[in-house]
């Protein structure tokens, strides 16, 4: 059976995606109705805030599956590293505990927030401290998410595909593979910009590959078979 192309995997993911949504809509709409998720929110805002940590759980609860979708969606095109992706999932797993945790810190207990200026002005001092404790979950969560843990640059060839933008050893072995095998003449910098993505399409459209400048499996597979046998890495 012929390997699936790169842009047909990423139609699979994206077309989950979709799916992912449409069934995490009808998921949102049980919990909002049945759930009677705003009576929650309400009764955290007329109530008590303790109720305010139910409600976080159960609207992540509810939100989860639209949320998985989005992001299936959205890293698709992206081709991100494996370890990039790894960080955004962790990051969503473990962000509604670093809500309900912020939570209980900022709005249920007793906090010099709620005291100050209103009793002592000392007591806004007890709130810095607080305030480190409630936050550092968030700020983590945030950090994989946007940022990400950082590729080592060092990355061997064939670990990840490679698309414009990346840096590392495995873009430098690539760029070499395109002189040596593809008869190009780039730079070999280790960053995958312009120039190297031009001459990834030309060798895809010699060898009568889909010509998109990714390179994916296929592609590597086809600069490795070409590659001599006694050429150094």
């Amino acid at each position: 059976m012929a390997e699936k192309s790169t842009a047909e995997k990423r139609q699979e993911v994206m077309l989950a995606g979709w799916s992912t949504i449409l069934g995490g809509a009808g998921w949102f709409a049980f919990a909002y109705f049945v759930w009677n998720l705003p009576w929650f929110w309400n009764a955290t805002m007329y109530e008590s805030g303790w109720w305010g940590l139910l409600a976080i759980l159960l609207t992540s609860i509810a939100v989860m599956p639209v949320v998985i979708g989005f992001i299936l969606i959205i890293t698709a095109p992206m081709g991100l590293p494996k370890k990039r992706l790894e960080g955004i999932w962790v990051a969503f797993s473990l962000l509604p505990i670093s809500l309900v945790w912020f939570w209980l810190w900022m709005v249920c207990l007793p906090t010099a927030w709620q005291l100050w200026p209103y009793d002592a002005w000392w007591k806004f001092l007890i709130a810095i401290p607080l305030l480190g404790m409630a936050t550092p979950g968030i700020i983590m969560c945030l950090w994989l998410i946007f940022v990400g843990e950082k590729i080592d640059p060092n990355t061997e060839f064939g670990s990840r595909d490679l698309k414009r933008g990346m840096k590392g050893g495995d873009v430098r072995e690539l760029q070499r593979l395109l002189n040596s095998v593809g008869g190009q003449s780039i730079g070999v910098d280790g960053s995958f910009g312009s120039q190297t993505e031009g001459a990834v399409r030309a060798f895809q459209e010699q060898a009568e590959f889909k010509v998109d400048g990714y390179v994916g499996k296929k592609t590597r597979a086809a600069l490795l078979e070409l590659k001599p046998p006694d050429e150094e890495p």
